[in-house]
């Protein structure tokens, strides 16, 4: 290829770039403020204000007349606070944070808000198409742009206020470094850069490590003696850093995460399943949308093809991407089978191994077979658009409304219990980190009770010819505050239930 061809071969391949950016930006964009904040968005709002998990520590069975705002502002700790307010949470710190900065600087709307995580979608976009430009070519690079633009799971994270699209971003900014390293030598940027942006993956997200380890082991094979061991040294500089600075609060996490791992206990069969949900993963990050266990296993076995193939062609440009993927998914299903749980059924906990899965479905034939490379990219797009609607009907709860009709429902002066059928359940108290971020300061008096109100606190609402009651759980409201009769409930989907009550 001569050199002006091969300039104009790369300016067409950038303006295809763009093109590419721009759809990934119009579908990120569209409808980003429709909805309200959900379950763990709310969590993100209430502790970058600086002082934890709050609502974990609001008293129980005592009637609140002012209960405390806990997203607003305006009653927000210093931003360095984030960083030993953890105590609750079972993430690092680095996302918290600059999303403090985010809400200082552009507001506290869902748009606003959700908007860091589109520029972190993009730029992951944009890295993964430097690092398979660099492996794998520049059709293989759009392949795997394009892929991810389209991608259910990656559209769904970018309009999250969570970590998970920076934490994209993040380990594709190193392994870009690391690519850099392998094929255009060492130098003393490259390697600080190297080592700044693995300690930023670390502090972003535990289940990074698999991909991290991913990264290790990649650098081990493939660079030379002297570049091995000097890469080696990034490597554990960067882990001595992050345990210099984080492991204290590492610690303290660290009973928060065992207890959160078993989420969904599932001990039928649990090991067979989970090998199949193991199989299909790289299939559900591109389209995001179970179709039938049949279709999963039958990709599966296209993946298997897949490593077949660069076996039986000695590809070391996908080398890097199957370790990658081995790296993400290893870490979650590790723990799936030793906790008996199903996090593999959460996209997000393998987030990670959607880059992977686009660089392979995208440079999976070798380059003599040319006329049939596009094939199978090609179709996977088609098949991601197909299934795109969907990801703008998934519903996660109408918070505004649940916390203006609590309100409305309540007589002025009269209470709000929020409490459980006896499960104690702690995550009750999140109805009320939903309801006050939409309305504060609470305008009524409030209890919460993690199980049935205690005597006590019977004792103190029997004065009150009417009382709400919020839950979450659907059973009759006289099983939870007993002395009561229901004079009507709302019932509001992935948020709870509002029961006005009379006294008997």
């Amino acid at each position: 290829m001569s050199e002006q061809t091969s300039r104009r071969f790369h300016a067409r391949a950038a303006l295809i770039l763009v093109a590419i950016l721009g759809i990934a930006l119009t579908l990120r964009l569209y409808r980003l403020g429709e909805q309200c904040y959900w379950v763990d968005e709310l969590l993100t709002m209430e502790v970058i204000n600086g002082r934890g998990h709050q609502n974990l520590y609001l008293p129980r069975n005592v009637l609140m007349q002012h209960p405390p705002s806990l997203t607003d502002p305006k009653a927000a700790a210093p931003w360095w606070t984030i960083w030993n307010g953890l105590q609750d949470e079972g993430h690092p710190p680095l996302y918290f944070i600059l999303a403090r900065w985010w809400r200082d600087g552009f507001g506290i709307s869902e748009s606003a808000m959700r908007s860091l995580s589109v520029v972190f979608s993009l730029l992951a976009i944009v890295l993964l198409y430097a690092v398979v430009r660099e492996l794998n070519g520049n059709t293989a690079a759009l392949w795997s742009a394009a892929l991810m633009t389209f991608s259910l799971p990656q559209i769904s994270y970018a309009q999250e206020a969570r970590n998970y699209a920076m934490l994209l971003a993040v380990a594709l900014l190193a392994a870009l470094f690391l690519v850099r390293i392998q094929l255009h030598g060492l130098s003393r940027w490259r390697w600080i850069a190297l080592m700044l942006a693995l300690l930023a993956t670390a502090m972003t997200h535990y289940f990074s490590l698999g991909v991290l380890v991913a990264l290790l082991v990649y650098a081990m094979i493939v660079l030379r003696r002297r570049e091995r061991w000097l890469v080696l040294l990034s490597f554990v500089s960067a882990g001595f850093v992050f345990l210099a600075i984080w492991g204290k609060n590492l610690a303290i996490q660290w009973p928060v995460m065992q207890h959160t791992f078993p989420m969904y206990a599932d001990p039928n069969g649990h090991a067979t399943a989970t090998w199949l949900r193991i199989i299909s993963l790289p299939y559900r990050q591109l389209i995001g949308v179970a179709i039938s266990d049949q279709i999963e296993l039958f990709a599966g076995i296209g993946l298997a093809i897949a490593l077949f193939l660069t076996i039986l062609y000695r590809r070391r440009d996908l080398l890097l991407w199957w370790l990658w993927l081995v790296g993400a998914i290893a870490i979650v299903a590790i723990l799936d089978f030793l906790h008996t749980a199903e996090q593999l059924t959460m996209v997000k906990y393998t987030i990670l191994a959607g880059p992977a899965a686009c660089a392979i479905a995208a440079a999976w034939l070798p380059q003599k077979f040319p006329g049939f490379r596009h094939v199978l990219p090609a179709a996977l797009v088609i098949l991601e658009i197909t299934f795109l609607p969907q990801k703008y009907h998934d519903w996660k709860g109408d918070w505004a409304d649940f916390a203006k009709s609590t309100v409305d429902i309540t007589h002025p002066g009269e209470p709000v219990v929020i409490a459980g059928n006896g499960s104690g359940r702690p995550t009750l108290s999140w109805l009320y980190l939903g309801m006050n971020l939409y309305i504060n300061p609470w305008p009524r008096p409030l209890a919460i009770s993690d199980r049935q109100p205690s005597p006590e606190l019977m004792q103190q609402l029997k004065q009150y010819p009417h009382i709400t009651l919020v839950t979450d759980c659907k059973v009759p409201p006289d099983q939870i505050i007993p002395g009561y009769t229901p004079l009507g409930e709302a019932s509001f989907e992935n948020v709870g239930i509002i029961w006005s009550l009379k006294r008997k």
